[in-house]
């Protein structure tokens, strides 16, 4: 069914009229981008390279791709910018060389425990074991801090897994979570850790910064910041990842995502008082620029997954905001 309202959409060239919506209303476009590969994920598949590329080509010849720091800037067309979240590997080999060919800014946000400790972030760790439980048609009980999940892939889809475990992992602290994972991964048994999903490393993040590339924090440990109530926990995820990114690029961080989206007031407060002025959201809305010049931007961000050209090409001309 849904590709059959995805056609009828095409064909009726409804991408059209949601720019012209777009370029009369003012509006800034936020994609929230992720990995750009074309390794096989069945949990959370990633942007294949080719549909990356007819994306860019289309916001390149419509839109007025601009930075974070320059979104004020005047444009004779309307203004799109790319945000990237955790910092894979793949950005440095699918996406970086096809923005600098065309001149196109970027803001790429890392998570620092991933460079530090050189580990794959915690929710990608999710997604290995369960693709590997899945590829080998394995069954495994999954013990977790208030509940123990019977993974078996005849009674519940893989995606179900996913949400259930991760949903219940929020509520953990990052070493119960690493524990936890660890354990699983021990318990299965000839478990393979997956290739496909290699992370930067600070080089790797140092030369993003010196191509022009906007970095931002994802926090320290990819931790859902709404939950933490931990208020030293909290100054470490947010103040703790700032000063790392700034000692390692000599340069000032003012940009910040919060990881899997989650934040509340205190979140926001905190972000504020320790020098963010950027904080990224996913929330699937149009920016408007603040008119208090100087304040702190809550930036909404349409997020955009796609492997459907014209999927990608709605969901960027702003469908979202319409749901």
């Amino acid at each position: 069914m849904r590709s059959v309202v995805i056609n009828i959409l095409e064909f009726i060239r409804f991408h059209k009229w949601l720019y012209q919506y777009v370029k009369l209303r003012g509006a800034i476009t936020v994609l929230n981008l992720h990995r750009v590969n074309n390794c096989e994920d069945q949990v959370w598949p990633a942007m294949k390279v080719e549909e990356f590329q007819k994306l860019v080509e289309y916001i390149s010849k419509h839109y007025t791709v601009v930075g974070l720091h320059n979104m004020g800037d005047k444009a004779s067309k309307p203004k799109i910018v790319l945000s990237f979240d955790d910092g894979y590997y793949d950005f440095i080999e699918n996406v970086l060389p096809l923005l600098l060919d065309k001149g196109l800014p970027s803001n790429m946000n890392v998570v620092t425990d991933c460079l530090e400790k050189k580990e794959l972030i915690w929710t990608q760790r999710i997604n290995n074991i369960l693709n590997f439980l899945y590829k080998e048609r394995k069954k495994i009980l999954l013990a977790l801090p208030y509940t123990t999940i019977n993974i078996d892939f005849s009674r519940q889809n893989i995606v179900y897994y996913k949400n259930k475990i991760q949903s219940e992992l929020y509520h953990s602290t990052i070493d119960e979570i690493r524990t936890i994972l660890t354990l699983a991964e021990k318990s299965i048994e000839n478990y393979q850790i997956s290739k496909n999903d290699r992370m930067m490393d600070w080089n790797d993040v140092l030369y993003c910064h010196q191509k022009g590339v906007t970095i931002g924090s994802h926090t320290q440990s990819h931790a859902p910041l709404q939950y933490v109530t931990n208020e030293n926990i909290l100054y470490k995820e947010l103040a703790g990842s700032k000063q790392i990114i700034e000692e390692k690029l000599n340069a000032k961080i003012d940009v910040m995502a919060y990881a899997n989206g989650f934040y509340n007031d205190k979140v926001i407060e905190v972000s504020t008082k320790v020098g963010y002025k950027y904080l990224l959201l996913v929330k699937n809305k149009f920016y408007y620029l603040s008119k208090k010049p100087g304040s702190c931007c809550q930036i909404p961000r349409i997020l955009i997954h796609h492997n459907d050209t014209y999927s990608n090409l709605l969901v960027a001309s702003g469908i979202s905001t319409f749901r």
